[in-house]
């Protein structure tokens, strides 16, 4: 059976459009919004903007508008794990907030309201990924919120409160929401533009290598699509 998939990227348009390099056929909806039609599947993309709310709202939108069956975030995170460098492509085990607090209403730290503490990804994809045999794909948890995380403000309770956190990024636990809620199923490949572990200057990496990071993301999404039966 046909997929539709929407990948939808945090960054810029430029990206989005760059998702395409080498494809024939693929057009530009109204608003930046591209599609791509084939025998397998038809891709709808899309460019949030950056930070929680703007993914929430328009993928929210998107949803509303095209029929979707699975939704693939990509882009990049920085590193707060030794097991993760620069160019590493992630793809998440499993999402969650890192600026969430409602303990005295009962709830674990960093969990919202009446949503689970973990947003799992799509297996199925994830396998798929991991299955390429890329040494260069790993696997594991991002946390999510609206800071840019660098090595000064990288909290010690990160580590003491999550099971292994390995990125953060400032999106992807928003996805899993909104995914959550439409019951639609979701992944988030995620190449490493910087190391917020042990770089003091990892704003200056970010800005060097999130080109090349993000179409490194980009390959490995075309790959996973592709592995679709």
């Amino acid at each position: 059976m046909k997929k539709n998939y929407l990948v939808v990227a945090a960054a810029s348009e430029e990206e989005i459009a760059s998702l395409f390099a080498g494809k024939t056929g693929y057009k530009e909806l109204d608003g930046n919004i591209f599609y791509y039609d084939c025998e397998k599947y038809s891709i709808v993309a899309m460019c949030s903007g950056i930070g929680k709310v703007a993914m929430a709202y328009r993928l929210g939108r998107i949803l509303a508008t095209f029929q979707i069956d699975e939704v693939i975030n990509v882009g990049v995170a920085g590193s707060i794990s030794s097991e993760l460098k620069p160019f590493d492509t992630l793809v998440a085990s499993k999402v969650a907030y890192n600026d969430v607090d409602v303990v005295e209403f009962g709830y674990h730290k960093y969990q919202m309201c009446g949503m689970p503490l973990y947003f799992l990804p799509d297996e199925e994809g994830v396998k798929k990924a991991l299955d390429l045999n890329n040494p260069h794909i790993k696997t594991g948890l991002i946390i999510s919120g609206d800071s840019f995380i660098t090595r000064r403000n990288l909290p010690s309770s990160f580590f003491e409160d999550f099971d292994n956190p390995v990125a953060a990024d400032m999106e992807s636990a928003a996805v899993g929401q909104v995914c959550y809620m439409a019951n639609i199923p979701f992944m988030i490949i995620r190449s490493i533009s910087d190391d917020a572990a042990s770089n003091d200057v990892n704003k200056e990496q970010y800005d060097q290598n999130v080109a090349l990071a993000a179409k490194r993301a980009y390959e490995i999404v075309w790959q996973v699509i592709d592995a679709q039966k």
